[in-house]
């Protein structure tokens, strides 16, 4: 058995003179190790003799003075039980229901390869184990106290026998085991005090309170997704000690607030637009997940990727561009939209989706994809909004898109030319030239390079230009007469080198008033700036064709440029058709 010692000064023993006496404590905590506990035992020792000590590393034990070690081993436990495992790429649903049940027999190491939930290993997402199978209540989780960890609490005799009779005298009791480490930890975005232990492998592993009804209380153990390594030296992505001789049931529980996502189109339950280039309502309902009640004032958008986006006119491979029309649910948890999907042809990149957003629209909490039944055409169809007051609207913001992709047409197809702008900005966040007269309407080609403010050597980062409150296709309304059109709308394309070109045109068309805002990060996608007007701005009007720089797209794809602004033509025809 091998003893790491570490000398340690200690006043609160007594003394008893005129004998030689010897007063050990002894404190366990446990730690996960094949079908082992690794016991870190504190040994406190007194005497009134002189003696040198011979164990492992020596230390000097004098006469009259107190002296404590550290003793770190590993002995057998036949308490307790390991289960480990791994992540599958399939995807896992939030829900209130186990999604996967084991049974632990002997006091051994389990393992369990490629349960589904990788989408969950990001930060926000535990995996939770409780003896019982039932639907989660968060009303049902509780803090922890001492008294839960003692005889008659969370692992009473009924529950848990093998730690009965004689709790306090079994070696490596759940009292021994999880105490003293009191944190809090986050479900479904409220706080809770448990306790906390770090398995011999280094991964964080909670104990919280389920009362399962009015007589009885489970414990509740979790773990946070994430890449560990555990026992073996084999890489995994959760890990967990339990009691043995027990089925134990896997939930999925997240630190953040968790909803159930409800979507109908055009008043019937459903996720499937029948085609492109046509307005939908686009009702989203959001609803508690563990209790089903409904939630108001939580931010809801529908987003749509790579889709045919007026402020993004070209796609860059591998960069993702991103519309969205964004509000906050009513008391009763339902939110509104005009939705029109602009895949036109088919785009390979291409998904929409409803999606729960932070307030300030930069982070998304969850989605549900939105699908198309029949991709890639379109065919004139008769589709006016209801009420009538949002069809008038609709008809308005068709009108002021359509200008915007006839200018662009012809800045494409007739005079080939674009706005050119060549930016640096600065490590220490400062820009040259400003860019206040981006071309509304117009292709602008942008080019922004990284310099260090003092040695002007390039650096490596990312770039990103978005546009808040402009003409957005996907969701038309202007707002103006009716709160189905209410929305905060905004583009973004995420997030593009440094030192390459890309194209953007700006939607800020009367009535509408866009603002612009261009984020420069570094390689670790850290803020480095964030312009804004007066630094960089758009024209007022429509900025005609004509006042370009001839051929500046090359240096992009022009046909590919060309394609899509005729996509773009056909999709706000079929609408003013639809609408009209």
């Amino acid at each position: 058995m091998k003893y790491t010692l570490k000398k340690r000064s200690l006043n609160d023993l007594q003394i008893f003179s005129g004998y030689e006496h010897t007063f050990i404590n002894v404190f366990l905590v446990f730690f996960l190790r094949g079908n082992f506990v690794n016991c870190k035992v504190i040994v406190i020792v007194f005497t009134m003799l002189c003696i040198s000590s011979a164990l492992a590393e020596n230390i000097s034990i004098q006469s009259g003075y107190i002296h404590g070690a550290d003793l770190d081993t590993i002995t057998p436990t036949s308490r307790w039980a390991g289960i480990f495992g791994s992540l599958s790429v399939t995807p896992l649903a939030m829900g209130s229901t186990p999604f996967q049940s084991f049974s632990v027999g002997a006091a051994s190491v389990y393992q369990i390869s490629d349960l589904p939930g990788q989408n969950l290993k990001d930060g926000y997402h535990y995996f939770g184990l409780l003896p019982i199978s039932t639907s989660l209540n968060i009303s049902s989780i509780q803090n922890v106290t001492s008294a839960d960890l003692q005889e008659d609490g969370l692992f009473n005799q009924t529950n848990f026998p093998h730690f009965h009779p004689n709790y306090n005298a079994v070696r490596a009791n759940p009292n021994y085991t999880f105490c003293c480490n009191q944190t809090e930890f986050a479900v479904d975005g409220i706080n809770y005090t448990g306790y906390n232990i770090t398995l011999a492998e280094d991964v964080s592993y909670g104990l919280l309170k389920y009362q399962y009804n009015s007589t009885t209380a489970y414990p509740l153990f979790l773990v946070e997704l994430d890449d560990y390594v555990c026992v073996g030296s084999t890489s995994c992505n959760f890990e967990f000690l339990v009691p043995y001789d027990q089925t134990y049931y896997f939930y999925t529980l997240s630190k953040l607030p968790a909803y159930v996502i409800t979507t109908y189109i055009d008043g019937v339950a459903g996720s499937a637009f029948s085609q492109p280039a046509l307005p939908y309502n686009l009702t989203v309902r959001i609803t508690k997940l563990y209790g089903g009640s409904p939630v108001e004032n939580v931010t809801v958008g529908v987003a749509e990727y790579s889709g045919n986006n007026l402020f993004v006119p070209l796609r860059l491979s591998g960069i993702t561009s991103f519309a969205a029309a964004a509000g906050k649910t009513d008391s009763n948890g339902y939110i509104q939209f005009v939705a029109v999907p602009t895949e036109y042809p088919m785009i390979s990149s291409y998904y929409i989706s409803t999606v729960i957003l932070s307030d300030d629209l930069q982070g998304i909490y969850a989605s549900q994809n939105l699908s198309i039944i029949t991709r890639g055409t379109i065919s004139g169809v008769k589709k006016p909004l209801s009420p009538s007051d949002l069809s008038n609207d609709g008809k308005v913001a068709i009108n002021a898109i359509n200008s915007l992709i006839s200018n662009m047409y012809n800045w494409a197809n007739t005079e080939e030319q674009t706005l050119n702008h060549d930016i640096t900005v600065y490590n220490n966040g400062s820009i040259s030239p400003l860019i206040n007269n981006l071309g509304t309407g117009a292709p602008n080609v942008l080019r922004v390079r990284l310099r260090d403010s003092v040695s002007h050597n390039l650096l490596s980062g990312y770039v990103r230009l978005q546009e808040t409150e402009g003409w957005l296709v996907m969701h038309p309304p202007t707002g103006s007469v009716s709160v189905i059109g209410d929305k905060t709308s905004f583009h973004r394309e995420f997030y593009i080198p440094t030192g390459n070109y890309f194209l953007v045109a700006p939607t800020n068309n009367p009535p509408v008033s866009s603002t612009l805002n261009l984020i420069v990060y570094d390689t670790n996608y850290v803020s480095l700036a964030n312009f804004s007007s007066p630094q960089v701005s758009a024209t007022n009007s429509i900025s005609d064709e004509g006042t370009g720089i001839r051929g500046g797209y090359q240096t992009l794809n022009e046909n590919e440029f060309k394609t899509t602004i005729n996509s773009m033509a056909s999709i706000g025809s079929n609408l003013y058709y639809a609408l009209n």
